[in-house]
């Protein structure tokens, strides 16, 4: 009998040790995201932080109170920093937790005092045993006084999914908008991203969000805006997480249903636009010096004694003194096949349609300073850049430049523009190093 009641005991006792040991595991995840975070954001030269104050871990539940230092950041937000209080249940499976914001005197006191006691935020996140981290944020209405009308802000709901080792990370949420009133408001937004870490600064993968309507009226010029969709997508070289991944390309999408100003309807907008064939390394040393020089300008800015005109002269001088740094990273990105794109444009005016479409690439690497010998030879640009475009507009907009239409260069057996009844149309591609407008090859001085 004893036989069969010690490992009885025994398998209980593992059994009711689960929590306890989920919880473990838990407070070691939680710090470990902590480091994550805050080794992307150093690689970015921002000097935000995440930090766990206080991690008091029980047999069934845990109480975690961390926080966003801002950094120089500050002197941009109303806060220095957002405290988070998390009230963590330990279960066999993972572990749940709640958390809020109440810690945080002046959103305490906005609940309190403008929200009746009632806390419009809601925060549930589950850490699984297995699988990804998941939180999932929502907002119930509530209203807002202003000095004119009450701004009335609608339900949101946010699910966001990141996996432990912070490789991936996806979210997806709709937000009903917020009205003041018939003529003003903000209808329903939609967004969802699906993104895979290649570094601390890059991310692959694409995103999407769309806005219903954005309607306002304000000096008696009302805008109506609908059916708008937002995109994007940011691919490496193999389309993968890989190191040895050395370019990237970037693509971004809008397109508008209809635009309504001044009683004049104009619909169906699109445009696209991208740059391809980016050196991750170079596009990174960019990005982490310019975050830097306006950190550090920031953080002079928040300095005492300084006012809004005082924070503005800063960020200009900051800029302005760092220009030779940013043109030297940037300088590092003009590499063979770097190209930028506008592979769509198609936009309707009161005058017409307007489609089109560009591309421009480097043919080989490059320095600023052999560009500055294209004033003098145009030519030499054709041993630098690839070029095709592709365009039609209405005649009407082509009215008062006659250069556009007539030939300027030798060559030229049309303008760059060729003229069809109601619309122009333009040609342009570079083939074996020579230049071509509307089909007839041009001699470039």
């Amino acid at each position: 009998m004893k036989k069969i009641l010690i490992p009885i005991c025994l398998l209980i006792a593992a059994v009711a040790a689960v929590p306890f040991v989920n919880g473990m595991v838990a407070e070691k995840l939680a710090y470990q995201m902590a480091d994550n975070v805050n080794q992307m954001y150093a690689q970015t030269g921002s000097d935000l932080r995440f930090s766990i104050d206080d991690y008091d871990r029980g047999m069934l539940d845990s109480r975690i109170r961390w926080q966003i230092d801002f950094g120089s950041m500050a002197s941009v937000y109303p806060v220095k920093n957002i405290v988070f209080t998390e009230r963590a249940t330990h279960g066999f499976f993972g572990v749940e937790s709640q958390t809020d914001l109440l810690e945080n005197p002046w959103f305490a006191d906005w609940v309190e005092n403008s929200q009746k006691g009632q806390n419009p935020l809601k925060i549930t996140t589950r850490y699984p045993a297995f699988g990804p981290i998941t939180s999932r944020i929502t907002l119930t209405p509530f209203t807002v006084d202003t000095p004119k009308k009450t701004l009335n802000i609608n339900a949101m709901e946010m699910t966001v999914s990141i996996e432990k080792d912070f490789s991936r990370m996806s979210y997806t949420g709709t937000w009903e908008g917020m009205s003041q009133d018939e003529d003003n408001r903000l209808g329903s937004v939609t967004f969802d991203a699906d993104l895979t870490r290649v570094t601390d600064v890059i991310w692959a993968g694409k995103g999407r969000a769309s806005l219903a309507q954005f309607k306002a009226s304000e000096n008696n010029a009302p805008i109506d805006v609908s059916d708008v969709t937002m995109d994007f997508e940011l691919t490496t070289a193999d389309g993968k997480e890989n190191k040895a991944n050395k370019t990237m390309d970037m693509e971004m999408g809008v397109r508008v249903g209809s635009v309504t100003m001044n009683k004049a309807v104009h619909k169906n907008w699109m445009l696209r636009v991208g740059i391809g064939a980016m050196d991750i390394k170079a596009y990174e040393a960019l990005v982490t010096l310019y975050s830097r020089v306006v950190n550090e300008a920031l953080a002079q800015a928040a300095a005492p004694g300084f006012d809004a005109d005082g924070a503005d002269r800063i960020m200009k001088n900051a800029l302005t003194g760092s220009t030779p740094q940013l043109i030297a990273a940037l300088e590092k990105m003009l590499k063979k096949d770097f190209h930028i794109r506008i592979p769509e444009l198609d936009i309707t005016l009161p005058r017409g349609r307007i489609t089109g479409n560009f591309h421009l690439g480097l043919k080989k690497d490059m320095t600023i300073a052999q560009f500055l010998p294209l004033m003098m030879r145009p030519s030499h640009a054709l041993k630098i850049f690839t070029l095709k475009s592709d365009a039609s507009v209405p005649t009407a907009m082509l009215a008062g430049n006659p250069n556009l239409t007539v030939p300027i260069l030798p060559g030229m057996a049309t303008g760059l523009f060729v003229v069809d009844g109601a619309s122009a149309s333009h040609k342009a591609e570079t083939r074996d190093g020579k230049l071509y407008i509307n089909g007839s090859e041009v001699t470039l001085p």
